[in-house]
């Protein structure tokens, strides 16, 4: 399976839990943190989503903890910070796609 459809995949599935999963904000970013956490930022055909996905690996503690530990501070976000991360999956999704529906 080709990298960016794999990531591609796994990052619509992120989505569809942080729009139609229940809970708080912080449960469902975990939810859609645990479908995509497992790819590699070589997955990532462009700079610009390389980036991104380094950026919310690291910003959620998953690039230092290794995956073992997947989400495991969420709690300790406040609701508007995790709505902001929220929207960085979100944006990855988009760009993701873009790139993904480009080849």
């Amino acid at each position: 399976m080709n990298g960016n459809t794999h990531a591609y995949e796994l990052l619509m599935v992120a989505v569809g839990q942080l729009a139609t999963g229940t809970g708080r904000i912080q449960d469902r970013l975990h939810s859609a943190l645990l479908e995509f956490h497992q790819l590699e930022t070589a997955g990532f055909p462009s700079e610009e989503t390389r980036h991104k996905f380094a950026y919310l690996m690291k910003a959620l503690g998953v690039a230092d903890t290794g995956r073992a530990q997947v989400g495991a501070d969420l709690d300790r976000l406040g609701d508007d910070e995790a709505v902001q991360y929220a929207r960085r999956v979100y944006d990855l999704f988009l760009d993701t796609a873009r790139d993904y529906f480009r080849r």
